[in-house]
């Protein structure tokens, strides 16, 4: 990048250790390797750490705006307590970039932004659009028609916000991986591991389901859950009353994930929706095959059907017990899916590839 930029990411809680909180640190990271200015403002924290490693050249502002629980108080006094401290956060700035990566927060900045002001707006978005509600979809068409560009993670997302804002400069620029393990799986892992929050859109339940099947037959196989959620109970419940509890376990999220893929053999997701899931990219990049619904958006961007892994149609839960049995009965194909897996990461989402778009959009500018 020849002229160095002053970059501020918009996030909304900098603590979680979620996929959108993943990417967003490591293009803080990246950015400020190559000599950006790079500040991250966290919305509705105060005195919270980043659960990801940060470069400690990027400074970190936590606005500590209320966060309402309730869709309806959201609404009514959300976006009035969001843009009161985001405009002035905003105006006491002068010639920076803001890139939103939350769809709330992108609505407001592009509300604040003008498209004579020296400031830029990109907005990011890290969620599949066809999931989005009609009210969303409303104003996404009103207000992102005042930023200078939008990124979207997949071409399926960049085809519907081309159709919503045909005049708007759109760009499709996935996460990057956060790493390449040199250390395969264990060969005679007998774990399937899925890594998520315990709620709803993860799907969970569903999952532990599908492994009461393919438990019958496979009693040395074990099922990981990874992940905190309001579900917790619920899950526990499911699993006891399966008779499953020596089977499946769901522990706490870590920091060390490369090692839980260490330990396991496939990686396994039945989400209902996702955006570009960063844990795909992590297990592929730790040579894990991988088995998921084809779910809007993500999936089906990032395996390889039947060369890396197996993406089942949406609550196809006999299929997916049965590519999943596949894998299970043949170590040699787990292997192999998995060298694929890593190789096909390596090549299409290495940080210098992904980095070089981010530089090509600001170039644009």
């Amino acid at each position: 990048m020849s002229t160095k930029k002053n970059i501020i990411l918009l996030i909304a809680e900098i603590h979680k250790s979620g996929g959108t909180e993943r990417a967003v640190i490591n293009l803080a990271n990246d950015l400020v390797e190559i000599g950006n200015k790079v500040k991250i403002v966290s919305l509705f924290t105060i005195d919270q750490n980043p659960f990801y490693s940060l470069s400690p050249l990027i400074k970190v502002d936590q606005l500590g705006i209320s966060f309402e629980k309730t869709l309806t108080k959201r609404v009514i006094f959300g976006i009035r307590n969001v843009h009161t401290k985001l405009k002035k956060y905003y105006n006491s700035h002068q010639d920076e970039i803001f890139i939103a990566t939350d769809p709330f927060i992108s609505f407001v900045i592009s509300m604040l932004h003008g498209k004579r002001d020296a400031k830029r707006v990109i907005v990011c978005e890290h969620m599949a659009l066809s999931i989005s509600s009609r009210f969303s979809i409303f104003f996404r068409k009103v207000l992102f028609k005042r930023a200078n560009a939008i990124v979207v993670l997949t071409q399926r997302d960049k085809d519907f916000m081309q159709q919503l804002l045909p005049t708007l400069h759109i760009y499709e620029i996935p996460n990057r991986i956060t790493y390449v393990s040199d250390i395969a799986p264990i060969p005679n892992s007998k774990v399937l591991i899925a890594i998520g929050r315990l709620e709803l859109q993860k799907n969970f339940s569903e999952l532990i389901s599908i492994f009461e099947t393919i438990n019958k037959d496979n009693k040395d196989w074990r099922l990981i859950l990874v992940g905190d959620g309001s579900l917790r109970n619920e899950l526990d419940l499911q699993i006891k009353q399966l008779e499953l509890a020596q089977y499946v376990q769901i522990i706490p999220v870590c920091h060390d994930v490369k090692s839980l893929f260490r330990d396991s053999a496939i990686y396994v997701m039945t989400s209902i929706y996702e955006g570009f899931p960063m844990v795909l990219l992590e297990a592929m990049s730790s040579q894990l095959p991988i088995v998921a619904y084809d779910c809007p958006n993500g999936p089906r961007e990032l395996i390889e059907n039947g060369t890396t892994g197996f993406v089942i149609d949406m609550h196809d839960k006999e299929e997916f017990a049965s590519k999943t049995l596949s894998l299970i009965n043949d170590i040699g194909l787990r292997i192999q899916f998995g060298r694929n897996a890593k190789k096909n990461a390596e090549t299409k989402y290495s940080k210098e590839i992904i980095l070089a778009e981010w530089e090509k959009l600001f170039k644009d500018l």
